[in-house]
């Protein structure tokens, strides 16, 4: 064989070892890249050549120094607001002759309440307004010893308590009774119906709550066992029961003389009647009766009972009319103990 032909030959073989080799490194290449996950993407040599970004700086807030004011706030707790005291219920009597307690009442006024006068030798009611007083007690009190209006003195009304008199004090007791303190004055002047008559119209008006039943008489803040030179013993505590000699058959406490009323008119009061009945009538400002019916109280024929009606009343005629209230004598049917009350009929 010639040296050309051998040259050749090993060059031959040269180039096939290359080849050989050249195919194992792209197998092995090729196996490497099954074994990597198929969703993750190989940067370019661009993108693994940019520097990543470098985060900016957090600036970190400076400390504000506690001030002498903020340790005290968190030192001392919030104060903590006092409740308001409760107040001392009294009770008072609305136009209805329902009583009402203190707490449920506007005490910014006005308050109706009754004030007990004298009317033909006997106990009669007539209602007075009272203004920005809790104790209405002594509010009716005070309002008696006022005096009679021009209005009720036209109507007959009069009263038997010397006009300075005054009302010292009046305490109220947890079995009902009433310790009321008047002025010397209660005691001046007058005869035994004076007298009587006076205490008898300061029980009735002070009787007239709920939580009054009887009254105990001072006179100047001494106790006393009788009033004036006529000896009316007041040693005890007085009641109404004590004064049925001085009250009308029928005593209509509402509604009171003057006092405007419509449909329906309730009519209230105590009475002792011949088997407890009453005949009643109202007149309207034409002078027509526009009711007329009996009513019955609870109780009568010698011992007081009450009553409390609501009469639904066709009012035509606007103005003043007449409440009138009767009893029919068992003897021949005609009328006594008559009482007659005005009224503003309104519709």
């Amino acid at each position: 064989m010639t040296t050309m032909q051998t040259g050749s030959i090993s060059r031959l073989f040269v180039l096939l070892a290359a080849i050989l080799a050249m195919t194992m490194v792209l197998a092995a290449c090729d196996d490497d890249a099954d074994d990597e996950p198929n969703d993750v993407e190989t940067p370019t040599t661009e993108e693994a050549a940019e520097d990543p970004p470098t985060p900016e700086p957090v600036e970190t807030p400076a400390e504000v120094p506690a001030t002498d004011d903020d340790d005290a706030a968190e030192d001392e707790p919030a104060p903590t607001p006092e409740p308001e005291p409760e107040p001392t219920p009294t009770v008072q009597e609305d136009d209805d002759g329902d009583t009402t307690s203190d707490a449920e009442a506007d005490h910014s006024g006005p308050h109706s309440v009754l004030v007990y006068l004298v009317r033909g030798e006997e106990i009669a009611a007539a209602s007075r307004e009272i203004y920005g007083s809790p104790e209405v007690a002594a509010g009716s009190l005070n309002e008696l010893l006022t005096g009679i209006t021009p209005y009720e003195q036209d109507l007959g009304f009069g009263s038997e308590i010397p006009a300075e008199t005054r009302l010292k004090d009046i305490a109220l007791q947890d079995d009902g009774t009433a310790i009321v303190d008047l002025s010397p004055e209660f005691e001046a002047g007058g005869g035994s119906f004076s007298m009587q008559m006076r205490v008898a119209q300061i029980v009735f008006t002070a009787t007239q709550f709920d939580t009054i039943d009887r009254v105990q008489f001072r006179v100047d803040g001494q106790e006393v066992d009788a009033i004036g030179g006529e000896g009316v013993m007041v040693d005890e505590p007085l009641t109404r029961d004590d004064f049925e000699d001085l009250s009308p058959a029928i005593l209509l406490e509402s509604p009171t003389p003057g006092q405007e009323v419509s449909s329906p008119i309730r009519l209230k009061g105590t009475s002792n009647t011949f088997e407890a009945t009453m005949q009643i009538e109202i007149i309207d400002a034409a002078g027509e009766v526009i009711y007329r019916d009996f009513a019955t109280a609870t109780s009568g024929t010698g011992t007081r009972g009450t009553f409390d009606e609501a009469i639904d009343v066709d009012i035509q005629t606007e103005g003043f009319g007449t409440i009138v209230m009767f009893e029919e004598s068992a003897q021949d049917g005609s009328r006594i103990n008559i009482i007659e009350i005005p009224v503003d009929l309104r519709q």
